[in-house]
């Protein structure tokens, strides 16, 4: 190796060099907050992914169900009752 770069068996077995390096371990506190953060940045994007696969009819009505308007229809019309089940007529 030519540019000086030292070469290290795989797997890590470089020992101590980590320490060599001062490199340190992430505190208990910073795993939690990167793990976290990784967590909501993955539901964030999820979340996004598939309302744009959605149609405008059907992120209408979901936003309306959010909201919570009580104006909620089933399938044949009717307004849905408890649970979001509809009774039969």
């Amino acid at each position: 190796m030519s540019d000086g770069a030292v070469a290290r068996p795989a797997g890590g077995g470089g020992g101590g060099q980590c320490r060599n390096d001062h490199v340190e371990p992430l505190a208990p506190g910073q795993v939690r907050r990167l793990v976290g953060k990784a967590v909501k940045d993955f539901e964030k994007r999820f979340c996004r992914s598939t309302l744009d696969r959605l149609g405008h009819a059907t992120r209408s009505r979901l936003g309306d169900l959010i909201a919570g308007d009580g104006t909620e229809q089933g399938v044949d019309g009717a307004a849905a009752g408890a649970g979001g089940r509809t009774s039969p007529s």
